[in-house]
């Protein structure tokens, strides 16, 4: 039998009765990996998003990270909006960390 593989051979059928069914993981109740994010944001940083509010082309923004900009397109919760010193950039108005500006 020289270069020859040996092979035990398997019976047709698969038995997965090796398996208890009680993995360390599906014990308890489903917990979602979002619910840890959600947990962390607090009433404040909604508070500091266009949530809520009507937003129009032309209106002025203050982002926290990018500064001021103008809106330049609005599509449903989706703003496009052109910044002083960072281009444009599209935001959810739901998420982002801006506020608008009063001129």
């Amino acid at each position: 039998m020289a270069g020859d593989a040996v092979y035990d051979k398997k019976s047709a059928v698969t038995s997965f009765a090796r398996y208890d069914g009680k993995a360390p993981y599906s014990e308890g109740p489903y917990v979602s990996p979002l619910s840890s994010i959600r947990a962390t944001r607090s009433k404040a940083d909604e508070k500091n998003t266009l949530a809520g509010q009507a937003v129009a082309p032309g209106q002025k923004v203050l982002h926290d990270k990018f500064g001021p900009g103008t809106v330049i397109d609005v599509s449903g919760s989706v703003l496009t909006v052109i910044f002083d010193e960072h281009g444009t950039k599209k935001l959810a108005k739901d998420l982002a960390p801006m506020h608008a500006v009063n001129e």
